[in-house]
C-alpha cells in the first residue's frame, strides 16, 4: 500500500524513518515512520506484533 495512490494511502503515506530498524526477534523487525509502521517478517510463521498478524514470510504496512 505504501506506493499506493489511493485516498486511503496516498503516494508518500509512510513519511519518513523516525529511528532505524528494530531486530524484535530471529527474522522478525520492525521499523517506525512519521506516517505508520512497518512489519517484517521472514519466518515460516505468522507473528503477532502490536495488535497486528504479519503473515509468514511477509511484511505489514500500518498507517497511523
Amino acid at each position: 500500500p505504501e506506493m499506493g495512490d489511493s485516498a486511503a494511502y496516498p503516494r508518500g503515506w509512510l513519511g519518513l524513518p523516525t529511528g532505524s530498524p528494530v531486530k524484535v526477534e530471529s527474522g522478525r523487525w520492525k521499523r517506525t515512520f512519521s506516517g505508520g509502521t512497518v512489519y517484517a517478517n521472514a519466518t515460516s510463521g505468522a507473528w503477532s506484533a502490536d495488535g497486528h498478524t504479519v503473515p509468514a514470510q511477509d511484511g505489514l504496512f500500518v498507517k497511523q
